[in-house]
């Protein structure tokens, strides 16, 4: 156990401190827009179906082929390397499945904040609107901005949850690649 927790301590480092060159070409890539998921993803939130288990369909013929013999081949122990690299590949899809989960109920989280806030702030001002009076005009024009400004925030909201799993994902794809 404190081996798994010292492997997944690395993986946690080395994908919170990507180096700044890669980092560099990701912000070029983005130029003046907001940052998008890797496409296309190195692993899928669920293992490729295949129609044939060599993989040809995905690689083709002389990619599966090298891919079949690497992973038929014996260490000097006598060992099959196929299994440990499946496994790894099946981590990989499973932290991309865990990441997916995370950033849905981040998304999931955020929507229903913004609905309660909504809700609160359409109490408070139809109560202000009730009270108004003869300045009924100017409160309306003020609940009108107020409005504009709370939609704003939550679309700045929403486009900063996408932009951070964006780099989630890239940092995530970091770690898979080395």
């Amino acid at each position: 156990a404190s081996s798994i927790d010292a492997v997944a301590g690395v993986l946690v480092a080395t994908s919170n401190n990507m180096p700044s060159d890669i980092e560099t070409l990701w912000h070029a890539r983005d130029g003046g827009s907001l940052p998008s998921r890797p496409e296309p993803p190195m692993f899928t939130a669920s293992p490729p179906k295949l129609g044939d288990p060599s993989g040809k369909d995905l690689v083709g013929n002389e990619t599966a082929l090298k891919i079949l013999t690497m992973l038929t081949a014996k260490t000097h122990d006598g060992k099959s390397l196929g299994s440990a690299l499946l496994d790894l590949c099946n981590a990989c899809w499973m932290m991309t499945a865990l990441k997916e989960e995370e950033i849905l109920k981040a998304q999931d989280s955020l929507e229903k904040k913004i609905i309660a806030d909504r809700e609160a702030m359409e109490v408070d001002l139809d109560a202000r609107a009730s009270v108004a009076g003869g300045a009924l005009a100017a409160v309306q024009q003020a609940n009108e901005k107020e409005r504009n400004s709370f939609t704003a925030q939550s679309e700045d909201q929403r486009k900063q949850l996408l932009a951070s799993g964006a780099w989630e994902f890239r940092k995530l794809l970091y770690t898979q690649q080395i």
